[in-house]
């Protein structure tokens, strides 16, 4: 890929690329999910009308990592709020 089309990529999933490979993060932590093109052409079409979108346009994997980070999101505000009453619950029995 050709260093400004690859200063494009706004997608916050991409890592990596090589001459036909695309790596995007994994929904396993730590992981990176490859997809292989059957071109240089066939990647770069694809980069072309995903990759440059900050929320990966219509891109299947972009669209379920952002559900993936939202789901955690939503976990971590219930368990915030759940730590906050059972904090309050304490302060009230105290006095």
């Amino acid at each position: 890929m050709n260093i400004s089309l690859q200063a494009n990529i706004k997608c916050p999933f991409f890592m990596s690329e090589t001459k036909n490979l695309l790596c995007c993060e994994g929904f396993i932590d730590g992981t990176c999910m490859t997809t292989k093109f059957q071109s240089t052409a066939a990647k770069v079409e694809h980069v072309n009308q995903f990759c440059i979108n900050m929320d990966g346009g219509e891109c299947y994997m972009a669209k379920k990592l952002y559900e993936k980070y939202k789901l955690l999101q939503e976990k971590e505000e219930r368990e915030r709020i759940e730590k906050a009453r059972q904090n309050m619950s304490l302060l009230l029995r105290v006095r």
